[in-house]
This record gives C-alpha cells, sequence and structure tokens, in this order.
C-alpha cells in the first residue's frame, strides 16, 4: 500500500502484504476476515471492529506472519455491550514486533494491553482481578476449541490489589500458533 491508501474489506490475499505506508482495516465498513497466504507487515494504521452479537464477532487478519511494524491500533465496538470473558481474536498467525502506543480500545470492563514477549519468554500483566483470586493459564493451538478442551499451563493467586504482575511464560517456538487465555473462576 502507498501513502493515503487504505486497504479494506474481506477475502483472500494471495501472496504478501505490505502495509507499511497504508492504513489495513479489514471486514471494513461491517465485519469480516483477511486472509493472506504469506506474511503480512502492518503499516501507519490498522483499524478493527468488534460486534459481540455478531457472527464473526471481529474483524481479524490470518496470515503465515504478521509484523506489527510499530503500527497504531484502534478498535471499535459497532454495538452490544462487551461482558466480562469476551475474547476477540483480532490476529491469528506467527506475530512479531510491537504496536505503537496508545493502543486504542472500545470502553470495557478493563483491557490489559501490557504483557510482552521478548525471545521465548511471554510476561503476563493483569489488573482489576479480585483481591488473592485465583486464575488458571490455559494454552491451546486452535483457539477455535471449547475452554473446557484447553490445557491447563499453571495456577496462581492475583495479589491483594487483584494483580498479576510481571509473571514470565516460558515458549516453545516449535509449537506455532500457540493460544493463551488467562482465566478467572466465575
Amino acid at each position: 500500500l502507498s501513502s493515503g491508501q487504505t486497504l479494506a474489506g474481506t477475502g483472500t490475499l494471495t501472496g504478501s502484504l505490505d502495509g507499511t505506508s497504508g492504513v489495513i482495516a479489514p471486514g471494513s465498513p461491517s465485519l469480516g476476515n483477511l486472509y493472506v497466504t504469506n506474511s503480512v507487515t502492518l503499516g501507519s494504521s490498522i483499524l478493527m471492529n468488534l460486534y459481540r452479537g455478531g457472527a464473526p464477532s471481529n474483524n481479524s487478519i490470518t496470515a503465515a506472519s504478521i509484523n506489527l511494524n510499530n503500527t497504531s491500533l484502534t478498535v471499535s465496538n459497532l454495538g452490544g455491550a462487551l461482558q466480562v470473558g469476551d475474547t476477540f481474536t483480532l490476529f491469528s498467525g506467527a506475530i512479531s514486533g510491537t504496536f505503537n502506543t496508545p493502543i486504542v480500545l472500545p470502553p470495557a470492563y478493563n483491557w490489559n494491553t501490557t504483557s510482552t514477549l521478548v525471545g521465548n519468554v511471554l510476561t503476563l500483566n493483569a489488573t482489576g482481578g479480585p483481591a488473592n483470586g485465583n486464575w488458571t493459564l490455559l494454552d491451546s493451538t486452535n483457539v477455535d476449541l471449547p475452554l473446557s478442551q484447553w490445557g491447563i499451563v499453571t495456577t496462581g493467586t492475583l495479589n491483594s490489589s487483584g494483580d498479576l504482575v510481571s509473571y514470565p511464560v516460558t515458549i516453545n517456538p516449535a509449537v506455532s500458533p500457540e493460544f493463551y487465555i488467562l482465566q478467572l473462576p466465575p
């Protein structure tokens, strides 16, 4: 994409997508998925939408690899109040790089975007849980599986403020893709 260009819509792009100078808005103006057969390099900004009751419930990009490339991420909610426990998969593939901050997200109970990956160590951070509450870290290579079929990586207890601070998880680079979810008891 050249400067000032926007790629919007759904479908499959055969090859690679270099959006370094442009805006990528998969599914826009509604919801849908953009599939890229090779790699994606994000650009100046990416626009995503959520719709809790929709099918699909959000925009997404699926590719063999996705370079976040310090892009700006803006996520909008098209309708339906977000609920505790809602999850939305925006990107699927081997992800590298980081987003530019701040990330713009719709109002919700609590968003936490401070978890980081350095080398093979994912450092988890979470806020807003119950004081001294228990948590479970689950993983799966198939994000579509019901949570009851995900594997348990580890369990722990939040601190007295209801936070999980700098908890390291070693990632196996031979397992790709791998998805994680931090679960609190109901």
